[in-house]
């Protein structure tokens, strides 16, 4: 994972092998972090080649 010039994340998705952009798809909300305190935080993104889901934790 790295980020391109343009600040946006490039992976090899899991799911089509392809070396492409991902798009933040469920990032939760800062205030809801501060106010539950989860042990474990997760994000969505969209692999942007195959559109499918990609979890990160």
């Amino acid at each position: 994972m790295h980020h391109d010039l343009e600040k946006n994340l490039v992976v090899t998705c899991p799911h089509c092998q392809a070396v492409a952009h991902i798009a933040p798809s469920a990032v939760p909300r800062f205030e809801d972090l501060q106010r539950f305190r989860p042990k474990q935080v997760g994000l969505v993104y969209r692999c942007d080649a195959c559109h499918m889901p990609i979890f990160l934790r």
